[in-house]
């Protein structure tokens, strides 16, 4: 039997036994206190309006509890452990919002190349191994202040707020790529990836227009097989030359 239906099961039983306890005894006790039938209608009334409100408030705590539940794994991917779309987008709004003025908050997907062909040659749990393990190195290279996120299958996403500087960005850019290629060498695999860049305030003042950026420089990225593709063009050029 599921856990979620054994949970559900001693719940329910739970409750049956409260109910009967809650009956019996409040009624004996009514009896032995009461003796007057006006008073002792009135007291039941009471007593019954009293266990509507406790078991509403119970009902209510283990709704509220389940709701949490599924909402934080809808906010989280079950095998990498890093949040999903919405749960990214919130916080590269807060880090849109809270960056300082000599700062630039940059957006980094990173895409799997012909990661289907690697499904399919190795198949699904070595594959979801590969994701796991890289997800892991994500989390040991950025400190807690950095987002990192799974927005598709073999899509990653990173978010940070670094210093407006061009070699800084270079050297966020070569961190990620090093990553990667430590943990495809790790794995032995002969393994390529495109890295799509947005930067804020210049490709967008929001997540959503930042996201759609890197999104549009990914898609660049994996189309010209050009590994690293910046939005805004001057700075792909530059990326291409060096």
């Amino acid at each position: 039997m599921p856990k979620s239906l054994v949970s559900a099961v001693r719940i329910s039983i739970l409750y049956c036994v409260f109910s009967a306890l809650w009956i019996v005894f409040s009624d004996k006790a009514l009896s032995w206190m009461i003796h007057d039938v006006a008073l002792m209608s009135m007291a039941q009334t009471l007593k019954g309006w009293f266990f509507v409100a406790v078991t509403s408030a119970l009902l209510f705590i283990l709704v509220s509890k389940s709701f949490y539940t599924i909402e934080s794994l809808n906010q989280v991917d079950g095998l990498t452990g890093l949040v999903r779309y919405n749960a990214f987008k919130e916080e590269l709004d807060l880090k849109i919002q809270n960056r300082h003025a000599d700062q630039v908050v940059m957006v980094m997907y990173l895409d799997f190349a012909n990661f289907s062909v690697l499904n399919q040659s190795l198949g699904f749990e070595v594959a979801d191994s590969i994701l796991a393990s890289f997800a892991k190195r994500l989390k040991s290279l950025y400190s807690a202040d950095v987002s990192l996120g799974r927005l598709g299958p073999d899509q990653f996403s990173i978010a940070m707020a670094i210093e407006n500087d061009s070699e800084q960005i270079e050297e966020a850019i070569n961190q990620l790529r090093q990553t990667f290629d430590t943990n495809a060498r790790v794995k032995q695999l002969d393994l390529s990836c495109a890295l799509g860049v947005a930067i804020e305030p210049s490709d967008g003042h929001s997540a959503t227009l930042l996201m759609s950026a890197a999104t549009t420089a990914l898609n660049k990225a994996k189309n010209e097989n050009s590994g690293v593709q910046f939005f805004n063009k001057e700075l792909s050029k530059q990326e291409t030359e060096r």
